[in-house]
Parts: structure tokens; C-alpha cells; sequence
């Protein structure tokens, strides 16, 4: 039987809240929610904002750029808080639900490389004219991901 916890007790992978799933699935769902819900909500809060004004590209810009630090390569800040999170998830998860997840990444995926297509060369300290095809790219890549997002959530 279950006694009942303070809503700030700690969730552990024993604690029963996820019954149906295997111990590893648990533990990186567990490891990941919270790092995973925070850039989601940056991913619907912010980035939609700053996509929407141009002068902000540049910091766009700068979420897709890998630190290439004396050879010893940084993933990039959608990597790390994105994609990284969902593929060990979905490793972890059973094949039925691991293959709909690994979809949605890859749909994510794509949508963060129009992005990254659409916001290209843009850097704050240099000014340049913007083609609005590139805005309706942006916009449209962010709209696929925030779909992509809410399949791998579901």
C-alpha cells in the first residue's frame, strides 16, 4: 500500500508513479523531466518572441552554434537541452512507445534546422537585410517544432 507524501517529497524510480514502465525508462524519465519541461517552455515562451523580432536573430543564431574549444567539441544549445534529453529517452523507453517518440525527435530535429537554415549568418553587431521568405521559414520551423515537441510529450 502507498502512504501518502508531501507534494514536496522526492520521486524516486521505486516510488510506483510510473507502473508501466521498465526501471532504466523511469530513472532517464525521472533524470530528464524537469531540464526537458524547462526548455520546452523556453522553446514556447521565448524563442517564439525573439524569432518574431529580427534584432534578435543573432542570439538565434547563436542556440545552433557548436563550441569547437581546442578540438574538443560542445554541442550546441539545442543539442544539449533538446535533442540529447530525447534521445536518451526514447532509448530507454519500450519499442512500441520508443518508436512514435523517436519520430517526434526527428520531426523536432528537422524543424530546428529550418530554424537554424532561416536564422543562419545573422549575428546582432552586423545589420543585414533579411529576405521575408526567411521570417515565414523561421516561423513555420518553429511552429513544426512546437508540434514535434507535443508528439514527443504525448
Amino acid at each position: 500500500t502507498l502512504t501518502p507524501q508531501p507534494a514536496n517529497a522526492i520521486t524516486t524510480a521505486n516510488d510506483g508513479n510510473l507502473p508501466d514502465l521498465p526501471p532504466e525508462a523511469r530513472k532517464s524519465y525521472l533524470q530528464y523531466r524537469i531540464p526537458l519541461q524547462i526548455a520546452a517552455d523556453y522553446y514556447i515562451f521565448d524563442l517564439r518572441s525573439k524569432l518574431a523580432d529580427i534584432d534578435e536573430w543573432g542570439d538565434i543564431n547563436q542556440l545552433f552554434q557548436f563550441n569547437q574549444n581546442n578540438g574538443q567539441g560542445q554541442p550546441s544549445k539545442i543539442e544539449r537541452d533538446y535533442i540529447n534529453p530525447m534521445r536518451i529517452l526514447t532509448l530507454s523507453m519500450p519499442p512500441d512507445e520508443a518508436d512514435e517518440m523517436r519520430t517526434a525527435q526527428f520531426k523536432f530535429e528537422k524543424a530546428m534546422f529550418d530554424i537554424s537554415k532561416s536564422v543562419k549568418g545573422v549575428r546582432r553587431d552586423l545589420p543585414i537585410e533579411i529576405d521575408p521568405s526567411l521570417v515565414v521559414s523561421a516561423s513555420k520551423g518553429w511552429d513544426d517544432g512546437r508540434v514535434a515537441l507535443n508528439e514527443f510529450f504525448t
